[in-house]
């Protein structure tokens, strides 16, 4: 397991995963135009199949404005390469509501909204992804860069392999 802490207050909350992230996966280069966000998803991708898991467990902390429980950690659990459970990992626990987090209920599934996010045309995307597996460590969009309180973003805490 390979974990990475998560910043949830004080004025450098927003920016301390992405620096984090970068100082982690070697100071990754964030990409700047559609074309490269494309590009860098579509290898990512084609180390995520390569990898060929349908075994495994992940978990993700999401910062957004929206409700508590979409923004409480979990940990979710894909055997056979579906969903088998999704629990919160903050000390309140228990279940997730899964359509809190369909866009995200296993990897193949997180890696096609960020295809649609993409090809929504965001305002501003950042996707930095495993070297190796291509799993999406921390994603940030803004959709539209002139409304306010709609940007997320989204990182992966710890992923395992598991074996059944």
């Amino acid at each position: 397991m390979v974990p990475m802490r998560a910043f949830r207050s004080g004025p450098l909350a927003a920016i301390l995963p992405a620096l984090i992230v970068g100082l982690v996966t070697g100071c990754a280069k964030s990409a700047t135009s559609p074309a490269q966000w494309a590009s860098d998803l579509a290898a990512a991708r084609a180390r995520w199949q390569a990898a060929g898991y349908q075994n495994y467990t992940y978990s993700l902390l999401r910062t957004c404005n929206c409700v508590t429980d979409q923004t409480r950690p979990v940990r979710i659990t894909v055997v056979h390469g579906a969903l088998n459970r999704i629990v919160y990992t903050d000390s309140v626990g228990g279940y997730a509501d899964t359509t809190l987090f369909r866009e995200y209920l296993t990897m193949d599934r997180y890696l096609q909204t960020l295809d649609g996010i993409l090809a929504a045309g965001p305002a501003y995307f950042t996707g930095v992804y495993s070297p190796t597996l291509g799993i999406p460590t921390y994603v940030s969009v803004n959709m539209y860069k002139d409304i306010v309180d709609e940007e997320f973003s989204i990182q992966t805490l710890s992923f395992v392999r598991d074996s059944v």
